[in-house]
């Protein structure tokens, strides 16, 4: 079941770096600052899927940075399609097919997700069940405003415990 992710992951890798290049090769925009910057971070997101491709034990710890990336990337394209709408009656420098690279990132993340979830049900190393429970609690204490920093020793350092232990909670 995790073959056909690892593959799908490569080939939206070898796409996105495709995408990246022809652009360069071409020159126009992409010979920009921005344009060189925005090819960099395309293909670090292939990297990035190239990599857990081949450690799919990683998956679940590249989801968060490569999902805020591809929601990043699906959000500015949109933005640049609406603003260039309302621009020279729709005849502006952006048009709807050049921006469709950038859902590769979205698929990449789609698939990092899948297998990340495949990994965890097979019992496969992954350490999604250690980390999530944890984290989704101090998240929520975050939003609820009920999240309190670890107790320090009067110096500014935290102590070793921040949840007493079970005899200590038994007895109070």
């Amino acid at each position: 079941r995790i073959r056909p992710l690892r593959v799908g992951l490569v080939a939206v890798a070898v796409l996105q770096v495709l995408a990246v290049l022809w652009p360069l090769v071409a020159g126009g925009a992409a010979r920009s600052h921005a344009g060189q910057e925005l090819s960099s971070f395309g293909l670090a997101l292939a990297v990035g899927f190239c990599a857990a491709a081949v450690r799919p034990g990683r998956a679940w710890g590249m989801l968060p940075v490569i999902t805020a990336a591809a929601a990043c990337l699906v959000g500015t394209a949109a933005l640049d399609v609406v603003l260039d709408a309302g621009r020279n009656g729709g005849h502006g420098d952006v048009h709807v097919l050049a921006e469709v690279p950038h859902l590769l990132a979205v698929v990449g993340a789609l698939l990092l997700w899948w297998l990340s979830r495949v990994q965890a049900n097979a019992g496969l190393p992954c350490p999604q069940r250690s980390l999530r429970p944890a984290g989704l609690r101090w998240f929520r204490s975050l939003l609820a405003g009920t999240h309190r920093p670890p107790p320090s020793d009067g110096g500014g350092r935290a102590v070793a415990s921040v949840h007493p232990s079970a005899p200590e909670r038994a007895a109070s």
